[in-house]
């Protein structure tokens, strides 16, 4: 397909036997399809996503668009494209292909390897049969499955430590605190002010979404129990004793 003379980018997955779409591939689809959107900006290749197509039926995703005025080469295009297959963790389940102007696919003719067995190439074990069709689907939807729950949980973990900020921040900033350090007073605390305790949490800011996602020793993370409802893991932890005067 070609937009007015112009390049374009599609985007659809490798899922084997039929139907090639239910609703863990069409997850995986539009996280991958964001992800690709992200990686292509920051490689200086941007696509028109105002006159893109997307379709999604029992042949699979389907997703294209015309590439706006880039720098690039058709060939630094395609290299673009085969860099996210190769750079994303899932890469082998995803085909990002590239048309030229008139329509015509842009291959560099490498072969791409088994994304099951890593042996051969994925079109020698395709002609071969050499791998059952079950176990390929149910391996390739265990892992996009895997994948998807991961992001949910890194997402709603930075979400988390993100509230989890504010409100550490508001604490601080809360004006008059009789006895405790605000913005106008070091109340008791002779060796504190409010400049360095504002500051302080904004370190932590980079470590806050691990804290809760990842069980680390040195902080004496205890492992409390799973929350139901958001489906992650909780902990409740040990701060370290900070001094906030030396900072």
């Amino acid at each position: 397909m070609a937009f007015a003379k112009m390049p374009s980018v599609s985007l659809s997955l490798n899922v084997p036997g039929f139907p090639k779409s239910n609703p863990v591939t069409l997850q995986f689809f539009n996280l991958c399809l964001e992800d690709l959107n992200y990686f292509l900006q920051a490689n200086r290749l941007s696509i028109d996503l105002a006159c893109a197509l997307q379709q999604t039926d029992g042949a699979g995703n389907f997703f294209i668009a015309p590439v706006l005025a880039t720098p690039l080469s058709i060939t630094d295009m395609k290299k673009v494209c085969e860099t996210f297959e190769e750079r994303h963790p899932l890469g082998r389940f995803v085909d990002v292909d590239l048309t030229d102007g008139e329509g015509n696919p842009v291959s560099s003719g490498k072969a791409k390897p088994c994304f099951f067995c890593h042996q051969k190439p994925a079109d020698v074990c395709r002609h071969e049969n050499a791998h059952d069709l079950n176990e390929l689907r149910s391996f390739m939807f265990s892992e996009m499955e895997a994948f998807c729950y991961r992001r949910r949980e890194n997402r709603l973990c930075r979400k988390i430590s993100s509230l989890a900020l504010k409100a550490i921040l508001y604490e601080i900033s809360l004006t008059p605190k009789p006895g405790l350090v605000d913005k106008f007073s070091n109340g008791s605390h002779a060796d504190m002010n409010f400049r360095p305790s504002s500051i302080l949490p904004l370190l932590f800011r980079p470590i806050l979404p691990i804290w809760f996602v990842k069980d680390l020793p040195s902080l004496q993370m205890t492992l409390r129990k799973p929350c139901p409802l958001f489906g992650i893991r909780v902990y409740e932890w040990k701060m370290p004793c900070l001094p906030l005067h030396k900072m």
